[in-house]
């Protein structure tokens, strides 16, 4: 996978960023409910570029990575705002990459 999404003023507000285009290109089994209560039953390791990784399920309902805190730095380090776009990379079925186009 080598997706790129734009950020809204929300992804920014929110620190989170959608995944909605693209959901079937993670493992099923990383995608949990919508709370975390009903966390997957896999983990998805996201490393965030300058920033470092988290491990994180998806949130099926709202279709984010569920970890938000690595992204409100995501977003800080580089000054992110709406309209700034990024890339997720997919290592193997487990590892991401994310970094700033």
């Amino acid at each position: 996978m080598n997706q790129v999404i734009t950020l809204t003023g929300g992804n920014i507000r929110n620190s989170h960023m959608y995944l909605t285009g693209f959901m079937d290109q993670f493992p099923k089994s990383t995608v949990g409910g919508k709370n975390r209560s009903l966390i997957a039953p896999e983990l998805l390791t996201i490393e965030f570029a300058g920033v470092g990784s988290v491990t994180t399920d998806i949130d099926g309902t709202k279709r984010i990575f569920r970890e938000r805190a690595i992204q409100k730095q995501f977003f800080e380090k580089h000054s992110l705002e709406e309209g700034a776009q990024v890339r997720i990379t997919s290592i193997n079925d487990f590892l991401y990459r994310i970094s700033v186009v």
